[in-house]
C-alpha cells in the first residue's frame, strides 16, 4: 500500500514596502493558486522578529 506524499513549502518573502496582513493573504492564495499545492507557509520578513530574519 502506497503512502501519501505530503509537501510543506515555505516561503520568506522581503517586501519592498509595508502591507496590510490582506495583502499578504492575497500574496499566499496567489503563489497556492499558481503552484497547485495548498501547504504552503509563507513569512513576512519585514515583521519577522530579528533573531527569525537571520535564520532566514
Amino acid at each position: 500500500m502506497a503512502g501519501k506524499i505530503f509537501v510543506l513549502i515555505d516561503f520568506s518573502i522581503l517586501y519592498d514596502k509595508d502591507i496590510n496582513d490582506f495583502e499578504e493573504i492575497k500574496i499566499a492564495c496567489g503563489i497556492t493558486d499558481t503552484i497547485k499545492i495548498d501547504n504552503i507557509d509563507t513569512i513576512n520578513i519585514n515583521k519577522a522578529p530579528i533573531t527569525l530574519q537571520f535564520k532566514l
